[in-house]
């Protein structure tokens, strides 16, 4: 039978074990906590972040909403791998990729990747798949790249002939600093005896050649790429998101949110657009300037909603219209590409504190629960140490 004395102190020491067990768990349960993406800044949900993991040679997880944005990060950390699993099989199919790149007079430029059947499909943020072999390819292109694995914010259709190419050559685009091409020595050109010039007849009058009367083109705006993101700025995004530096130079941003994120860019950008909910009549201009530092938002009322990834952010006029937004979705006004509800954790701030966030890095920061239930859990263990010890004094 176990005296008082060791009953109270086993007590303590299940209760202390109890406390630091809980505390352990809700700290882990932070690290799925959503994180911005190191390469375009987009949201890090925590299926993405289970389906996507990126470790440089130090071991550190870094976060990437994408592949592509994964192998941009070699530019910064030099040696990557790159755990990623099929977005037609699952988490049972996954893939691992080591990337260097090291500069020593030149570049070594080393890919290793198992299975040597994996394969990439081309494609901006959210429109890009990777895939175990040509059977899923296959398949996930015959389903326009959705599956039930795909993560929240690449569950979006891609056409169904987007380019296929080999891990290595998806690493030799996007993640690799190539060498410049060997300049080839010019081979002299033969040289060509003129012709005779041949006097025309005086008698022969030669009628002058009719300049034909230019036809008016039509002024066609080309699709550019998403200087954040890198995908498709079709006409109607260029029409939408206006862009333009303190140099006069144009800017393309595929949504509001890529947008926004070139402030800090820029010592200078002013951004035109217009609201999701009430269409092109209400505009929304954005002027910066310090790279973000200063910003002024006109109107003062206008919102930015933020769902994640580029389908599901929407900018509205004031809270009139975001509340509608939240509703519905989508209006008529919103770009085809996001016809997409708004999910239920849409972040919802003004567009002035959403640009004035985006010029900062807020993913080192650590969390305050876990701080504050530690600090509880101490307070608690403390408390009943002395009661403990109170008990044991004047048994």
């Amino acid at each position: 039978m176990l005296s008082f004395k060791t009953r109270i102190l086993t007590n303590i020491l299940i209760i202390t074990a109890l406390l630091g067990s809980g505390f352990a768990t809700l700290t882990y349960g932070q690290m799925g906590a959503p994180q911005p993406c190191e390469t375009c800044t987009m949201t890090v949900g925590s299926d993405a972040q289970a389906h996507l993991k990126v470790f440089d040679s130090t071991g550190k997880i870094h976060y990437a909403d994408c592949l592509v944005c994964a192998f941009k990060m070699l530019r910064t950390y030099g040696e990557l791998t790159i755990t990623v699993t099929c977005d037609w099989n699952g988490p049972d199919y996954p893939i691992t990729i080591r990337l260097q790149n090291f500069t020593n007079g030149g570049y070594v430029n080393n890919t290793v990747f198992y299975p040597s059947t994996a394969l990439f499909i081309d494609g901006g943020c959210a429109k890009n798949r990777v895939v175990y072999d040509q059977v899923a390819a296959d398949a996930l292109l015959s389903h326009n790249g959705v599956s039930q694995y795909v993560v929240m914010m690449q569950n979006i259709t891609i056409p169904s002939n987007s380019t296929v190419m080999t891990i290595q050559l998806a690493a030799q685009k996007y993640a690799f600093v190539s060498t410049p091409d060997l300049t080839p020595t010019p081979t002299p050109a033969p040289t060509i005896t003129p012709a005779p010039i041949v006097s025309p007849n005086p008698t022969t009058t030669t009628k002058p050649t009719q300049i034909p009367t230019p036809t008016s083109t039509p002024n066609i705006i080309t699709a550019k790429t998403c200087n954040v993101c890198g995908m498709d700025v079709t006409s109607a995004d260029q029409v939408k998101y206006k862009i333009v530096d303190g140099n006069g130079t144009v800017h393309y941003a595929e949504c509001y949110m890529c947008a926004l994120d070139l402030v800090k860019k820029y010592d200078k950008l002013t951004i035109t657009s217009y609201c999701d909910w009430y269409g092109p009549n209400y505009t929304v201009t954005v002027e910066s300037q310090q790279f973000g530092k200063e910003v002024k938002v006109s109107p003062s009322t206008a919102m930015f909603l933020n769902g994640g990834s580029c389908v599901i952010n929407r900018v509205a006029y004031n809270q009139t219209a975001a509340d509608a937004l939240l509703a519905g979705g989508f209006s008529k006004y919103s770009l085809p590409e996001q016809h997409y509800d708004l999910p239920n954790e849409t972040n919802v701030t003004t567009v002035n504190q959403a640009a004035l966030a985006l010029t900062k890095n807020t993913a080192n920061q650590t969390p305050i629960g876990p701080l504050i239930i530690g600090a509880l859990a101490g307070v608690a263990i403390i408390a009943l140490s002395v009661i403990a010890y109170k008990k044991l004094k004047f048994k």
